[in-house]
């Protein structure tokens, strides 16, 4: 109690120390170029499988991640896995954190 009618003592506390230096930090979007990436034949055939990662400029995305297609059964999806089911146009899009990229896809028959 008696630590606390101490700190209590009505007067403003002041500060002694210097101020520090705050380094600016750019409010713009840093990514000047974002790509979708896959591991596989591109384009692919029924079948076919890819990985998709999303870059920006030449960094990996990290981060949670969301990997579809429209029409959604052109292909099944595993993370950031998809293995083609039939022949057609779609779009993939993959999406990290807040950043989100959507490019078509030409799926040809199986050979």
């Amino acid at each position: 109690m008696l630590l606390l009618l101490l700190a209590c003592t009505g007067e403003p506390l002041q500060d002694t120390a210097a101020p520090e230096a705050v380094e600016e930090v750019p409010t713009g979007d840093p990514c000047e170029v974002l790509e979708i990436h896959v591991n596989g034949d591109d384009p692919p055939q029924v079948g076919d499988e890819w990985t998709v990662w999303l870059w920006c400029d030449d960094a990996l995305m990290t981060g949670a991640m969301r990997l579809s297609f429209d029409p959604p059964d052109i292909a099944t999806v595993s993370e950031n896995n998809a293995q083609f089911l039939y022949a057609g146009d779609a779009m993939v899009t993959i999406q990290v954190g807040s950043r989100r990229q959507t490019r078509e896809v030409n799926v040809s028959p199986a050979r």
